[in-house]
């Protein structure tokens, strides 16, 4: 079968990632898969090009794209396609998705917004497009119920489509100074961190913020930080205010978050709101033990309270200095809730379980 997947871009984000995990199923159960990105070709592109999926990137230009949506409906109608995915709900790639008369999948991983005129907003954008998708799919049950609340009829298309997430083997993940030597990390202290966009509502101030009080009390404490964006100068800067410059280490966008994962003790992460969040996910499938802290959304679904970590709703600094602190003063409980959350992305977000969904998703298009 012939898939085409227009994607926002190739950058090396959460939805990127699991977008890339969910097209390299496709492409390794034998069907062709090729992809179009709205936005020129980012820093994920080796990605796709080491799983032989082609990538075709646009120039995103205009209000909602309009001014480059010619060529991108043109790029559609020149690969022919059996099904097409849209990642992302851009008005523009949903337009350039009917070029073509096949069956149609729309994947959302947005949260809707808090606002009356951002919920307007999304009903009438549900209103027109749920009409030319066989399905829809969300990431979590709750961005789900969000999504009918805002929209009812769109329960008749809606499906709960949860992200792949890969399992290293148990040899893999105790290879912790092998990781940390090939990042630069110290070998033997404490590491807390958090990957991902350096943007307002992921919080990555809390970390800084929890690793400050921290470090009175573990004075060998140290932070990994990978990724990058706007906020990455504001963050450092703050870094630096709290006394801990020569403590935290900013690693970037890595290509292959493994050995980050590999590295740290407890993944520390703070957001105001998540449709379901990738990083906390992913760092349970490698054994890490996280305390989140999360305003709005699906994390829940994932990450059990005092099973695989800690969650709790408000950014309570104190709180998640406890949390944090107590499960490195004890290696056994970090263990434990290491072990537990392990298992249960292996039984729940493996390859071999949501393959199992992808594979009837494709088959309901037809039916």
């Amino acid at each position: 079968m012939h898939i085409l997947n227009i994607i926002q871009c190739t950058n090396l984000g959460g939805m990127e990632r699991s977008n890339f995990l969910r097209m390299k199923y496709y492409r390794l159960q034998g069907h062709r898969v090729r992809l179009i990105s709205l936005h020129p070709i980012g820093a994920g592109a080796p990605l796709y090009e080491e799983a032989h999926m082609p990538v075709m990137g646009c120039d995103y230009q205009g209000k909602f794209g309009l001014i480059s949506h010619h060529k991108l409906r043109k790029l559609v109608k020149s690969y022919p396609a059996d099904v097409i995915f849209v990642t992302g709900p851009s008005i523009s790639s949903c337009l350039a998705a009917s070029a073509q008369r096949v069956p149609r999948i729309l994947c959302v991983h947005y949260h809707h917004g808090f606002t009356l005129a951002q919920r307007l907003k999304w009903k009438a954008f549900y209103a027109y497009f749920s009409k030319t998708f066989v399905k829809i799919t969300f990431c979590s049950d709750f961005i789900r119920s969000e999504a009918e609340s805002i929209y009812p009829p769109l329960e008749q298309k809606s499906v709960t489509l949860k992200n792949i997430f890969e399992i290293p083997p148990e040899s893999e993940i105790k290879k912790k100074s092998e990781a940390r030597g090939k990042l630069g990390l110290p070998l033997k202290v404490p590491i807390i961190g958090n990957a991902g966009w350096f943007i307002n509502r992921k919080r990555f101030d809390l970390l800084l913020i929890i690793a400050s009080f921290m470090i009175k009390e573990i004075p060998d404490l140290h932070v990994a930080i990978a990724g990058g964006g706007e906020c990455e100068s504001m963050l450092k800067q703050l870094a630096q205010d709290l006394g801990l410059k020569d403590r935290v280490h900013w690693l970037g966008w890595l290509m292959d978050l493994s050995d980050f994962y590999k590295s740290i003790d407890v993944l520390v992460f703070n957001s105001d709101f998540e449709a379901l969040g990738r990083t906390p996910v992913e760092a349970m499938a490698y054994g890490v033990p996280v305390v989140a802290s999360v305003s709005y959304g699906g994390i829940k679904e994932a990450l059990r309270n005092n099973e695989s970590g800690f969650l709790i709703e408000e950014h309570d600094v104190m709180q998640l200095v406890g949390y944090t602190s107590t499960l490195l003063h004890d290696d056994n409980l970090r263990r434990e809730m290491g072990n537990s959350g392990r298992k249960w992305v292996e039984k729940n977000l493996s390859s071999e379980i949501i393959g199992e969904q992808l594979d009837r998703l494709l088959q309901n298009c037809f039916e």
